[in-house]
């Protein structure tokens, strides 16, 4: 409703300030991705993919994710490490086809989520860049007055986990 679309506006605005403060850069990516991206990586075929064919036969996913957007996206505008390091992030709807939704209401099937992708000449500016953020979003909490960060703590853990596995 209409005063819920301000509050997220908002919001939104709040993200984009703090995101843009430590060097992020907003972009916004294509929702409908390319098949051969997804086959590239060996996800394609990811139950949690929501597939859609158009009526000339060219598949095409909803996106879930963006590494298979944005990392073609960085090998094209990188020429030399002297471009490194930079961040991309984007407020967008992501799409998930899983059988049961996880996280509640935090990931339905279709959602809004920011997401950031950075790119770094070392695992350690990756590692200070982590920590910047980290700063970034309890300043984002803050804003919004959200008093318990443990959560927030959690999540990026796991985010951690995940890149590193």
């Amino acid at each position: 409703m209409p005063l819920g679309k301000k509050v997220l506006a908002k919001i939104e605005n709040i993200i984009r300030e703090e995101m843009d403060a430590i060097g992020g850069q907003e972009i916004l990516m294509p929702a409908l991705q390319k098949k051969e991206d997804w086959q590239t990586t060996g996800r394609w075929d990811e139950d949690v993919m929501m597939k859609v064919k158009t009526s000339f036969d060219k598949e095409f996913g909803l996106g879930w994710s963006h590494e298979e957007a944005v990392t073609p996206l960085a090998k094209k505008y990188t020429r030399s490490y002297k471009d490194l390091p930079f961040y991309v992030y984007q407020i967008q709807t992501k799409f998930r086809s899983e059988k049961r939704a996880k996280s509640g209401i935090l990931r339905g099937r279709e959602f809004l989520m920011k997401d950031m992708y950075s790119f770094h000449t070392s695992e350690k500016d990756l590692n200070e860049f982590y920590d910047i953020v980290t700063e970034a979003y309890f300043k984002i909490f803050d804003r919004v007055g959200i008093k318990d960060k443990t959560y927030l703590t959690f999540a990026l853990g796991r985010i951690i986990q995940q890149i590193f596995a």
